[in-house]
């Protein structure tokens, strides 16, 4: 067995191990929490990445995710030998994880045989080493881990809040589509833009104490992805990254959330129940969310910022709604009724949209449709839109002379593309293509990172980019190094970043902005006089 790199940050895609992961951390931050119970919600998070539970499960999710082999019986044997010594190392968690995920696995579907299907490939070992007793602690948590990882399990019918369903009695449908989920904002609010957010640790309240103390922000959007799927846990989680930054900063504002493929994960439940509430409770009741989707519009009515729910119909293993087959995300078949009504108001008024959604419209790196040619909604263009979500243009391309510019996530990085690159069906172009998804996910520099793939998009020219942050961490040698060592890594990762679109004068501005990535040994916030500002990208641009 080989020495295994792995980054302290491991992230799935799988909604099955996503779960896992989230199950894993909840039972490990309730360990440390019980140890140390006078340690914030953060800290307890961001001190939990260095736990051998943690570090063990991450080596199963990214092996599953590298298809690579599962633990061979050299790597059983190892862990025997190790559980003799009395250490507790991440090969021992290694393969704890994919036996008693496997078994969690297995639970469930004697429970349900109709869900054996449900991608559930390369379990995992069958038998524990002779010398991995039942009785010891670590074995207990792993016990708890699988109960909560059933708990997710089971599909629920979907929480996604329909606007159909919210007509009152006597109320004209269309009338009442109108005005559901519409907000006024002020003419000149200033509005910051973050995605994949929401991992809970301290280096991303750090980064937004420093978005609110520099650049003073009265609205922000996050545009989706609570790690690892949207738990409860991680729903809290995410909520107090911002009311801790509010209370240490002295300024709340109205957050605005959609969810991401990562809420819905765990069904979306979460979500729905909670992130919507938190204007409500961080004292903006006029702006307490009604659904997943909003659209925000200036009191002059000129400029809109109209978002989406792609997470919806992203997932299709073991959540509350599902597809058959390889589809891009596409939208409600409602809520794109809603979203066009929104644009054709303002195609009358002469207004103008910001667009913002989880999902991208198309990409530079990652094949959206699966390498297939299929879209959900509408008709499909006859070229291949192995890099263009084929349901969004279809529902919004008619409406490119409106849109100032599209933002969007679920990729870990910053990213300016080519202006006007896009064509709709009357040679009208797309202006504006911005990716934002590095404000909370840590993108490991060996990942791919600025990598281009296909040649139907491009990065803008000089290409814009983020900087990279060292980080360090103690990780284990292992075989063949006996007795196992620790050692300290360094890698790079991307640094984090966000938009800020500021009206200066009668322009609309976006700016750039870069901030650090946080080591995973270091859990606790400077004072506020101490917190960094963050780094122009040298890049702005009047949308």
């Amino acid at each position: 067995m080989e020495t295994t790199l792995y980054s302290p940050f491991v992230r799935a895609s799988n909604p099955a191990l996503a779960r896992w992961q989230s199950a894993v951390m909840s039972v490990v931050s309730k360990r440390i929490q019980s140890e140390n119970p006078d340690m914030l919600p953060h800290e307890v998070r961001t001190l939990a990445l260095q736990d051998d539970m943690i570090a063990g499960t991450n080596l199963h999710v990214q092996r599953a995710a590298d298809k690579l082999p599962n633990p061979t019986h050299e790597e059983l044997e190892f862990v025997s030998q190790l559980h003799q010594t009395g250490a507790s190392h991440p090969h021992i968690h290694y393969y704890a994880s994919h036996y008693f995920y496997r078994q969690a696995v297995l639970n469930v579907v004697r429970k349900n045989p109709e869900q054996a299907g449900f991608g559930f490939t390369d379990l995992g070992v069958n038998d524990k080493p002779s010398s991995f007793p039942d009785t010891d602690s670590n074995t207990q948590q792993w016990i708890l881990a699988g109960a909560e990882w059933e708990a997710y399990a089971n599909p629920y019918p979907s929480p996604y809040i329909d606007w159909v369903n919210k007509v009152p009695i006597n109320v004209d449908k269309n009338t009442f589509k109108k005005t559901f989920s519409v907000y006024t904002i002020p003419d000149n609010a200033k509005v910051a833009i973050l995605g994949d957010f929401g991992t809970g640790l301290t280096d991303g309240i750090l980064m937004l104490m420093s978005l609110l103390i520099n650049q003073k922000p009265d609205i922000i959007i996050h545009l989706g992805d609570i790690y690892y799927a949207g738990m409860n846990s991680e729903v809290d989680a995410y909520i107090n990254m911002f009311t801790e930054a509010f209370k240490r900063t002295g300024k709340a504002v109205p957050v605005f959330s959609i969810p991401g493929n990562h809420e819905y994960m765990s069904g979306g439940e979460p979500f729905f129940t909670k992130v919507l509430k938190m204007n409500a409770a961080n004292g903006f009741p006029q702006y307490a969310q009604a659904a997943s989707y909003f659209c925000l519009r200036n009191q002059s009515g000129t400029l809109q910022y109209l978002s989406m729910d792609t997470g919806l119909n992203s997932v299709d293993a073991w959540v509350a709604t599902q597809l058959q087959g390889a589809y891009s995300p596409w939208l409600w078949f409602s809520e794109a009724d809603w979203c066009q009504d929104k644009m054709e108001t303002f195609k009358q008024s002469g207004g103008k949209t910001i667009l913002l959604s989880h999902h991208q419209l198309y990409s530079v790196s990652s094949e959206i449709n699966d390498g297939k040619n299929v879209v959900y909604v509408g008709s499909a263009p006859k070229s291949s839109m192995d890099y263009l979500n084929g349901n969004l243009f279809n529902v919004f391309s008619p409406y490119f002379d409106q849109v100032l510019a599209w933002y969007w996530g679920h990729e870990h990085l910053l990213a300016i593309y080519r202006n006007n690159e896009l064509l709709n069906a009357n040679n009208i172009p797309l202006k504006k293509g911005r990716l934002v998804g590095n404000s909370g996910y840590e993108q490991w520099d060996k990942d791919g990172g600025y990598a281009v793939k296909g040649d139907r998009f491009h990065y803008a020219s000089p290409m814009v980019q983020v900087g990279i942050t060292p980080v360090n961490w103690t990780q284990w040698i292992t075989v063949p190094n006996f007795p196992p060592q620790k050692v300290t890594r360094t890698s790079e990762f991307f640094n984090h970043g966000w938009a800020v679109l500021a009206h200066q004068g009668s322009n609309l501005q976006a700016s750039y902005w870069s901030f650090p990535v946080g080591s995973p040994d270091i859990t606790t916030l400077p004072p506020v006089g101490n917190v960094p500002p963050p780094t122009s990208l040298n890049f702005s641009e009047n949308l």
